[in-house]
């Protein structure tokens, strides 16, 4: 009798499927991640240098005692880093007020002129004011300073103002 079983032969794999060539899609979608991550990175670190400017000022501002010819001076950098200079450095006093008033938001602009309106005036007039007088305007300007460093840098890409991020803080 012939045996079913015997006449079975082994069973045969086909053969491996390889994994390269990888497909067209595979390869670009590799390159769209290579480039959101190129993109971010890019981001980032333009970021991280436009504010570099804002953070330091920001620290200096938080020192519980500085005059009014201090707080003047960062206002005056923190300026500098992103205006040109032509623009910030020969401008003083109400000018000055006014310039940095311009570059808060509208929402803004009314809180910042309570905060230093009369600290600028007295920064620039002689010295002769009652001590009290003196430590609360600088107060008011330190406060406004802090204000202004938060709410208007860095400043928004806006073609009417000629922003520049040359200049700066130098340690």
């Amino acid at each position: 009798m012939n045996d079913p079983l015997a006449q079975l032969q082994d069973i045969q794999l086909p053969q491996d499927v390889h994994q390269y060539p990888v497909a067209l899609g595979w390869w670009l979608l590799l390159a769209l991640i290579i480039l959101s991550l190129v993109f971010t990175l890019r981001y980032l670190s333009k970021r991280k240098k436009l504010n570099h400017a804002k953070k330091q000022a920001l620290a200096m501002a938080k020192n519980q005692s500085l005059s009014a010819a201090e707080i003047s001076s960062i206002f005056k950098q923190a300026a500098l880093a992103y205006w040109p200079r032509e623009r910030v450095a020969s401008i003083h006093s109400q000018g000055f007020a006014t310039f940095l008033t311009e570059q808060l938001p509208d929402k803004d602009k009314q809180h910042f002129e309570q905060l230093v309106s009369s600290s600028f005036e007295q920064h620039y007039r002689e010295a002769t004011k009652a001590a009290k007088t003196q430590v609360e305007a600088e107060k008011n300007l330190q406060q406004g300073l802090v204000f202004w460093l938060e709410k208007a840098l860095p400043p928004a890409r806006n073609p009417s103002k000629k922003n520049s991020t040359s200049g700066g803080f130098h340690d």
